[in-house]
């Protein structure tokens, strides 16, 4: 995707050994930034309504970082991973109803994330969850099952996406991943490493997952996705149908069983979100040519005011004129982004 303009980036600072950063999140696109920061490009959309509040931690070490990831709200994640880098992620709570994984529904007890044959991501969070992850070296793993003669490891990394383990390995490893307990630098990377292996051995794990999306899950992706390149299309359900090949109602029951809300709501949301980055960012404004919240609300499809108000305060927590305002405020700007880590930025001026 084209880049048309350069936004200032700040860079997080260098993480020392057992150091943490954290940061905080209100909009999907922050969250999408705080992934920029360590490499990863990702996609966000919010899919329960309220304001959002959430916090990114990383921590651990250079070699085995750990991603501590909480929100209030509902999110779907849609985006790139490292053939590089394998992600073991978890779930530290028990508020998976709307958890998904490559668009299944999240068993208690399982962790996701590390098939070394597939080259995307793609899954949701509840409201309340808190996610961890590990991100190994790909060449470490597979190192440590040969030392170890653990082929099965490298088997099953090849095989899964998802195991679901026993309750007592899980939590073993849950409780290592957990920030209060990386004070020990390399001792603390030896038990993980530890508790990994043993969570991959065959009389461990209940049950696995390949990856490969069901053809439900493929067309809620392709919706999505579709949404995300198109934000200021306010397509119709008729022609949402005709685009992606799939029966109204088959769009609606999928729609609202995977991420809880109808189609029309989805694509709304994905808009608003692309509203809330343009009035945030003067460039943005400057580069599309629509300096005021009217015209820029029209740009993403929202014809009524009053709904689009109502819609724009229940999501963000404040009136639409706030938000133009707080970031023409002399000494006063939005979170600044890298644009070629935020591909959001580039549609957004489409």
């Amino acid at each position: 995707m084209q880049t048309l303009h350069k936004h200032k980036y700040q860079p997080t600072p260098k993480q020392c050994e057992r150091a943490v950063r954290s940061r905080s999140f209100r909009t999907a696109w922050e969250f999408e930034s705080c992934f920029a920061a360590v490499g990863y490009d990702v996609k966000a959309v919010q899919i329960t309504p309220g304001e959002l509040r959430g916090n990114f931690e990383v921590y651990g070490s250079s070699t085995l970082p750990i991603l501590s990831i909480r929100t209030n709200q509902g999110l779907v994640v849609e985006g790139s991973r490292s053939l590089e880098k394998t992600v073991i992620g978890l779930e530290q709570t028990e508020n998976i109803n709307l958890h998904r994984v490559r668009g299944e529904s999240l068993n208690p007890c399982s962790i996701h994330g590390f098939s070394t044959r597939l080259k995307d991501s793609y899954f949701q969070m509840s409201p309340g969850a808190h996610t961890t992850m590990a991100i190994f070296k790909t060449q470490r793993l597979q190192d440590l099952a040969q030392i170890h003669g653990e082929q099965k490891l490298v088997d099953c990394l090849d095989r899964h996406n998802s195991l679901q383990l026993q309750p007592e390995h899980f939590n073993q490893l849950k409780t290592l991943l957990q920030p209060n307990n990386h004070t020990n630098g390399v001792s603390q990377e030896s038990l993980i490493e530890g508790a990994l292996l043993e969570c991959f051995h065959p009389e461990v794990f209940l049950g696995s997952s390949n990856g490969e999306p069901t053809h439900q899950a493929q067309l809620m992706r392709e919706m999505l996705l579709w949404g995300l390149e198109n934000p200021n299309n306010a397509i119709k359900l008729d022609d949402l149908s005709a685009t992606i090949f799939a029966s109204r109602s088959s769009l609606v029951q999928n729609c609202r069983s995977t991420f809880g809300l109808g189609p029309m709501t989805l694509m709304k949301n994905i808009r608003l979100g692309q509203v809330h980055l343009a009035l945030s960012h003067p460039e943005i404004r400057h580069n599309m040519g629509h300096h005021t919240v009217r015209s820029i609300s029209s740009h993403y499809g929202f014809q009524s005011r009053n709904h689009f108000a109502r819609d724009y305060r229940l999501f963000f927590g404040e009136s639409p004129s706030a938000t133009l305002q707080r970031s023409e405020a002399p000494g006063i700007s939005a979170q600044s982004v890298s644009v070629a880590h935020k591909p959001q930025i580039a549609m957004a001026l489409r």
